[in-house]
């Protein structure tokens, strides 16, 4: 079967992005700014999610260790972008 992560793989070719161990569930895809590299796009509230069902965390847990050791990680170039999602007015919450 393939994966969301193979698709991104095939559709990224030979191009090196930081592909974070262990949180593919949180991977919603693939982001560009003009003139630099391909990043992978994660969601923030699907990190914290992954967080608390995988390693057994708190919601507060989760957030404390997404923010300090994922959010706040410069790895190179290729950092991965988080997406946070929000509400709007007279729209409901959207998520990734």
């Amino acid at each position: 079967m393939e994966t969301l992560r193979t698709k991104i793989e095939e559709f990224l070719e030979d191009e090196a992005v930081v592909i974070y161990d262990g949180l593919d569930a949180a991977i919603v895809g693939v982001g560009n700014v003009h003139g630099q590299e391909k990043r992978l796009v994660y969601c923030y509230n699907k990190l914290i999610e992954v967080h608390m069902e995988d390693h057994d965390m708190t919601y507060e847990e989760a957030i404390e260790y997404v923010d300090f050791n994922v959010v706040c990680a410069y790895v190179g170039e290729t950092t991965p972008l988080i997406m946070y999602c929000c509400e709007k007015e007279g729209i409901s919450k959207w998520d990734c």
